[in-house]
């Protein structure tokens, strides 16, 4: 029916045709009920005459008529345009073609002997008694042209309001559609938060934005991932190439061996902690209890088992956190491995209170300052530099705040519990 663009043209149209529809046929009721009440008022004023008639003529005395009334005794004296119709109904209306307007009724005469002939009550002898009533004057709603004239007018002002009222309707009902479609535009481009909508739009609103958010991690994620993937695993990947190279050229020594070892199992351990910062499931929080987490780490350790290392944990054992398991091991378990591989002494201290994590050992003094950036290690190292680095990262996951504290013989790292 609508051919308007947009949500907003399209449900004023109908809001507006819909008022005017009503509004038209609420004044064609209001005029046809007019008219209807008229013509019952008229009816039941004919009627008391008549009975006021039938009552005179019981009594056998001369009805006194108005000059409005008309009383007929024979079918011939009615006028010839009128005869058919008012012999073949009791009571009704007559027009003509003038502005005199007509009301009859047919009496009912007790004392007379009376049948039905052509469906009108009739005397015995063929006579009847009709009254006719002029009642133009009663005419209310067709005498009184001013009064339908302020009908008119209200009833025009009234529906000026409705179609005012209908369009502020459309308008509330449609803008915070409208609003949340812009915002829904605009967060593909920019990340700005969802507006604030009434009804139930609202809580869509909020809907929209948690699903935004959602597709933004995941966005995040996978461009972490990426990034990570091309710059963590070149450097490994580089060293693993020249070992094999040499390998095809000759025998590896020892050192090259355990060399080529240690690449594979950083490889391995960065993959693995890659893959955990890129897994939803890493998202997921549940109550840590540090203590425990480390305790079970440190004793799955074969140098820790061996007695080729030693690890003092300390401090308060009931510390409980709210973080992702499985990142919260992989940070452990890489600062772990990270002193039994690069500490000048077999000796690990860690440090548990209720603000932060303190992991110290004794080290050879570092001319990196930056050992926390990717791909940076110290002259004397033999891994890859990937270690710290990925446990920066983990602990951003994390949401701890990472402190490096440097001197000649000692490297310790703390995190801040948030």
């Amino acid at each position: 029916m609508f051919k308007a663009k947009g949500l907003r043209g399209y449900t004023t149209g109908w809001l507006v045709s819909f008022t005017l529809v009503s509004s038209l046929l609420f004044l064609a009721v209001g005029v046809v009920t007019a008219y209807i009440v008229e013509d019952a008022i008229i009816s039941r004023l004919v009627n008391e005459q008549a009975q006021s008639i039938e009552t005179s003529l019981q009594r056998g005395e001369q009805p006194q008529l108005s000059a409005q009334q008309q009383l007929f005794t024979k079918a011939s004296e009615l006028p010839p345009q009128w005869r058919e119709r008012v012999l073949s109904s009791r009571y009704g209306e007559l027009f003509t073609g003038t502005n005199d307007h007509y009301h009859f009724q047919h009496l009912s005469l007790r004392d007379s002997p009376q049948g039905i002939r052509n469906g009108v009550l009739q005397t015995s002898d063929g006579e009847l008694r009709v009254l006719v009533v002029e009642v133009s004057r009663m005419l209310v709603v067709s005498n009184s042209p001013g009064a339908f004239v302020v009908f008119v007018f209200v009833f025009v002002l009234l529906t000026l309001v409705a179609v005012f009222v209908a369009l502020k309707i459309a308008n509330r009902v449609t803008k915070p559609v409208l609003d949340l479609s812009a915002a829904v535009s605009q967060r593909a481009n920019a990340a700005s938060p969802m507006p604030q909508l009434p009804f139930e739009l609202n809580a869509l609103a909020t809907t929209f934005e948690a699903s935004f958010s959602k597709i933004e991690r995941i966005l995040q994620r996978e461009r972490d991932f990426t990034t990570d993937v091309g710059h963590e695993l070149k450097t490994p990947l580089t060293a693993f190439n020249n070992l094999l190279v040499m390998a095809n050229e000759r025998a590896l020594t020892a050192t090259e061996v355990d060399q080529l070892e240690r690449i594979n199992a950083d490889l391995a351990n960065t993959i693995e902690v890659l893959l955990a910062l890129a897994r939803e499931e890493s998202l997921a929080q549940e109550t840590i209890n540090v203590m425990g987490c480390i305790e079970q780490l440190a004793i799955e350790q074969p140098q820790v088992l061996s007695g080729e290392f030693s690890i003092d944990l300390s401090g308060d054992h009931s510390l409980v956190i709210n973080g992702n398991r499985v990142l919260s091991k992989l940070l452990f378990l890489n600062l772990i491995q990270n002193a039994i591989r690069h500490a000048n002494l077999p000796h690990l201290y860690i440090e548990v209170s209720a603000s932060k994590l303190s992991f110290r050992n004794q080290t050879t003094p570092l001319k990196q300052t930056n050992v926390m950036a990717p791909g940076v290690r110290n002259d004397n190292s033999s891994g890859v530099g990937q270690g710290l680095y990925l446990v920066r990262r983990i602990a951003e996951k994390l949401a701890l705040t990472t402190e490096l504290k440097l001197n000649d013989s000692e490297f310790e790292i703390v995190f801040h519990i948030n």
